[in-house]
């Protein structure tokens, strides 16, 4: 009923989560290609730094975060 996700094995009780990491984030999203992200990969799979969000609306305000910084604005 919470929407959250448990492993239980071998009288064990464990949740288990997504966390999202800041990846990379092209700075002109409508200009995105898959040379880019070849180009960014080691960035686009790294870890660190991550958030564990708690719902969507803190990871919609993590991404959007991402996206403001790298993002040039007209």
């Amino acid at each position: 009923m919470s929407g959250q996700f448990f492993a239980s094995t071998a009288g064990s009780m464990r949740l288990v989560f997504a966390s999202a990491a800041r990846g990379y984030q092209s700075p002109d999203p409508e200009a995105f290609t898959i040379e880019e992200l070849r180009d960014h990969w080691e960035l686009a799979c790294s870890r660190e730094p991550a958030l564990i969000p708690a719902s969507a609306a803190e990871f919609n305000d993590f991404r959007r975060s991402v996206l403001n910084e790298k993002v040039v604005h007209p």
